[in-house]
């Protein structure tokens, strides 16, 4: 796939400022930086002439010119690029301001950046340049949970967070010769009368580029195999070193951020990764992509037992605020983020009206979103169902989108939690809850699939001993299902494929041994199909659903359990009321919910 420039939004700004020229130019790019972390200005936003705002934007171009990440000393006139480099890129750099950790008033700072206006890269004959697709990825928070788990079940280890200082520009540009235009405020004095249109080369990978990313993965890639870490297969920005027989030192990168784990050698590493590597000093993991983790140990038994709260307390607090200012009004608390249902002739006409919050709807659902993928699974079927009527937006809409605010309102201190010890380290098995609503949106054919993936300690997945989350979610299936056991299957293989399996790979490299998982179902039909390896009923799956009893009969009840290096999988009946994946397909009721709340051991605080 070819993308053009970027697939970023460009927006002009009505207003410029000599000192911070071109502020905002691209919105998407604004907000794609530290997206739900550090809050951006509006380009019309007169913060952008604050104090604070010209001294960060100045600082970062002092600090970019200090590394040297364009050639001011060596400018061109842009005719002579194109005559003199025929395959040169050509563009504009831009700064934007926020202000980081926006929903913490105690830890909000100002921050600015120069980018580079990737939407806009032409070829020096001015065609559009055209990218192949952007291939590094980066963490998700499932794979730092893995590692957090880790950390829980290993005695002596070190949790430490750490930020790489201008990670991007730590990394050499690559390709065509990439010329940048300097806003005019920008130029050097020797420019003035001297040139029309100057330009100069961009040697430093920059923030904007569609490949920026690109070189600064494989810059650190390329320092941490330098080191002897190996990347474990579908976890491409996870690094694993063994340095020794029995011990292991993992770390996950998040573009510039670095969460790592390990015994005391791990401080020796890190220690010659930063011989190449700007890093900021190490310390001990707390706010990380937004979410606050609250880490206590205590001993038991000779044991410890680490205990692990997802705090995103501050960040829905801000949510709820700014939907407040939007609606212009106080809301109210209620007991479950599920509006009730309305009489036909009041839903058809809630339907028929556009919403009045249409123009707001995609912000505010986007901090829901992210709010959830963080730390609140109980949100996923309320926010992830209305995230699909973005670009419908109706009065049925608002009021689905306000009765998730109030209860945040009131039960934004519901946060999740995680507990491990070190005597879990050789029995802590995954537990995997696939689940399916047959046709239950009123809005769609369409079954929803729900899941919820843990590690449990215990003998009795039922009676667990500790818990420790590693991933949730909830989506519409892709095709109309037949009846109640299709949906299931559908909803098992998707868990099994997309989750379990690459959970309990990764888990095993981590651990260094195999995993045992359950697969904890709640329908019949779909246990007896996936037991048989096949079901009359259900033969059209490949073609309609793209799923495989066959298959999944193969790696449930036919893989080789003699086998000892990997571990094997487990499909167990366990009764709807202490299914876990249950509130991840369907509307509850507030005494369900609340019950739903409990079996995911979230707590308030």
């Amino acid at each position: 796939m070819l993308i053009q420039g970027s697939t970023m939004m460009h927006m002009r700004t009505s207003r410029r400022s000599r000192i911070l020229p071109d502020i905002g130019r691209s919105w998407g790019l604004r907000a794609l930086w530290c997206a739900m972390i550090t809050k951006t200005l509006e380009p019309g936003d007169p913060l952008n002439n604050h104090p604070n705002a010209v001294q960060a934007v100045m600082e970062e171009l002092e600090d970019l010119r200090r590394l040297g990440v364009w050639d001011e000393l060596h400018p061109y006139e842009a005719v002579m690029v194109a005559k003199l480099f025929p395959d040169a890129h050509l563009t504009r750099v831009f700064p934007i301001v926020g202000t980081k950790h926006f929903e913490d008033p105690e830890m909000q700072r100002w921050k600015g950046r120069i980018v580079v206006s990737g939407d806009r890269i032409k070829t020096v004959t001015g065609q559009w340049a055209m990218f192949q697709e952007v291939g590094s990825i980066p963490s998700t928070m499932s794979s730092c949970r893995c590692i957090l788990a880790l950390y829980a079940l290993s005695k002596g280890y070190h949790l430490l967070q750490s930020d790489c200082v201008r990670a991007y520009t730590q990394a050499l540009m690559k390709g065509p010769r990439t010329f940048i235009r300097l806003p005019k405020a920008w130029w050097p004095a020797d420019w003035v009368g001297r040139f029309r249109d100057p330009v100069c080369e961009l040697k430093l990978a920059l923030y904007g580029h569609p490949h920026a990313g690109d070189f600064w993965y494989d810059k650190l890639e390329s320092e941490l195999k330098r080191l002897t870490f190996v990347t474990v297969e579908g976890w491409p920005s996870v690094f694993v070193l063994y340095p020794d027989e029995t011990h292991t030192i993992a770390f996950v990168i998040y573009v510039d951020d670095l969460v790592m784990t390990g015994p005391d050698y791990i401080m020796t590493v890190i220690q010659k990764l930063r011989e190449s590597i700007n890093m900021e000093d190490p310390g001990q993991m707390q706010k990380y992509l937004g979410c606050v983790h609250h880490i206590t140990q205590k001993m038991n038994f000779g044991e410890t037992v680490t205990e692990i709260r997802f705090d995103m307390i501050k960040y829905f607090e801000n949510a709820v605020t700014e939907y407040e200012k939007v609606k212009h009004e106080k809301i109210s608390k209620v007991d479950s983020p599920y509006a009730p249902r309305v009489g036909d002739a009041e839903l058809e006409r809630l339907l028929a009206e556009s919403g009045n919050l249409a123009g707001h709807a995609a912000s505010l659902v986007m901090r829901l979103m992210y709010g959830v993928r963080m730390a609140a699974p109980h949100l996923s079927v309320a926010v992830n169902r209305l995230a699909s009527l973005i670009t419908k937006w109706s009065g049925d809409a608002d009021r689905k989108l306000h009765r998730i605010f109030s209860y945040l309102s009131g039960a934004n201190r519901l946060t999740l939690m995680g507990e491990l010890s070190t005597a879990d380290k050789d029995s802590v098995r995954l537990a995997a809850w696939p689940d399916a609503d047959f046709a239950g949106d009123y809005m769609s054919t369409k079954s929803t699939s729900g899941y919820y993936l843990e590690l449990f300690s215990g003998d009795d997945v039922l009676k667990q001993n500790r818990c420790f989350p590693i991933s949730w979610g909830s989506n519409k299936q892709g095709c109309t299902s037949q009846h109640t056991g299709e949906s299931e299957v559908v909803s098992l293989a998707s868990c099994l494929r997309k989750e379990l399996l690459p959970t309990q790979l990764l888990m095993e490299k981590l651990l260094r041994r195999p995993l045992d998982a359950l697969i904890l179902e709640d329908n019949n039909a779909a246990i007896t199909a996936v037991n048989k390896g096949y079901s009359p009923n259900m033969r059209h799956l490949p073609r309609t659903q793209k799923t495989s009893i066959g298959l999944l009969h193969e790696i449930i009840v036919e893989e080789d359990i003699t086998c000892d290096s990997i571990g094997k999988i487990e499909l167990m009946k366990v009764d709807t009321k202490v299914h876990k994946g249950d509130m991840f397909t369907k509307e509850l009721e507030v005494r369900d919910f609340a019950a739903a709340v409990d079996l995911l051991g979230m707590k308030m605080t």
